[in-house]
């Protein structure tokens, strides 16, 4: 088995999804990829055949009919889950696998990560309710499996959804909730329609995935890529820190359970750090000096996937600094499975992609085995 984990070397938006299909495409069908950080909060898009795929609930290699595992740490979005798959733009029937150990977002928990953006004035967030459905899962009220909730008949469902609302409302005096939320609390109408769609949207996803309890199932597969969500540079290790996200984002994202169970099987495991040869970010901080992208090169592109939105504020440009880079690597690697290393079977990569926008000349990292460069060219089978 070759083991290969994707990781954004960056603040996000590095390439990891072209990276990861990079990896697959040379045998899709016998490669499974891991989601195992985050949630449907990320947007990695492929170039394949001449169409851009944006994967948020997927592997990025689903395009190329390679198989997703949704990882115990992986937090899943029935409603993002059943919009995605009914885009129909995957090349095979997807076969897509889920811990039933995964956390999962209700629209309660969008609402009021999306109120509370707004009334702080902050663009600090994908609008997508990770970090509040991370909070809502120590309450032991709120705590179900998604297995246990699908277990439950349809009045017991409706009562649990509804509970979530009930528990949000009662956190929010009325003036603390904006007009065009409140109603989604208000109006029983409203809510009963929002919630009666969204347990639908829950039904599909229980019904087009197969739980499993550990990994042994992976053994099925001869590649198994790990592809993280957001980028080394913004992990925060479950922090609610206003400028980062909530989740670990480098090789702690490794659950210690699949080096356990499958060592023996795995041949070949393979770090890819992701960076552009340019610096982007979304989203606030104070420590980011963005500049004009044309002042860092005039061949980099307006990037179509990556731009201003409500949540997230400007995409900002920025000039690679090589020496901070390999700092963030480098304490990466510390966390590196010990019997991994004890194997001595790693090899590390740093992906450098955009190199047709900027050339990776002055790019320097010492402490990778090998430097790889990626233009924006489609992914090829």
């Amino acid at each position: 088995m070759n083991v290969h984990m994707v990781i954004g070397a960056g603040y996000g938006d590095e390439g990891k999804g072209t990276i990861t299909a990079k990896i697959a495409a040379k045998d899709p069908m016998n490669t499974i990829v891991v989601l195992n950080n985050g949630g449907a909060q990320r947007g990695h898009s492929v170039f394949y055949q001449n169409k851009v795929y944006n994967n948020k609930h997927f592997g990025s290699a689903s395009c190329l009919g390679s198989a997703t595992f949704f990882g115990p740490m992986f937090i899943m979005d029935p409603m993002q889950f059943t919009q995605e798959y009914n885009l129909n733009w995957m090349k095979t029937t997807p076969t897509i696998f889920r811990h039933k150990e995964c956390r999962w977002v209700t629209p309660f928990d969008i609402i009021i990560n999306q109120n509370n953006a707004i009334k702080q004035g902050l663009h600090n967030t994908c609008g997508m309710g990770i970090w509040k459905t991370i909070q809502r899962f120590s309450n032991s009220r709120f705590k179900w499996s998604f297995d246990e909730f699908m277990l439950n008949d349809y009045e017991h469902r409706y009562e649990y959804i509804d509970g979530i609302a009930n528990w949000y409302q009662s956190s929010f005096l009325k003036e603390e909730l904006l007009p065009e939320y409140a109603p989604f609390f208000t109006d029983l109408l409203l809510r009963k329609g929002l919630i009666d769609h969204f347990i639908l949207d829950c039904e599909f996803l229980y019904k087009v995935t197969r739980p499993v309890n550990n990994y042994e199932f992976i053994k099925l597969y001869q590649n198994v890529i790990f592809e993280n969500g957001q980028g080394l540079a913004i992990g925060d290790n479950g922090n609610d820190d206003s400028e980062k996200t909530p989740s670990y984002t480098g090789l702690k994202t490794l659950d210690k359970s699949f080096v356990s169970l499958l060592q023996d099987c795995i041949e070949s495991f393979t770090i890819h750090y992701v960076s552009r040869t340019y610096e982007t970010r979304h989203g606030d901080d104070n420590w980011f000096n963005s500049v004009d992208r044309k002042l860092i090169s005039s061949y980099i592109k307006e990037d179509e996937n990556n731009h201003y939105n409500q949540w997230q504020g400007e995409f900002k440009y920025n000039t690679l600094n090589s020496m901070l880079l390999t700092q963030r690597i480098l304490k990466d690697l510390n966390d590196l499975n010990p019997i991994i290393r004890n194997k001595q079977i790693t090899k590390t990569i740093l992906e450098l992609t955009h190199c047709d926008e900027i050339g990776p000349e002055n790019i320097v990292c010492n402490v990778v085995d090998e430097i790889r460069c990626t233009g924006s060219a489609n992914i090829e089978d």
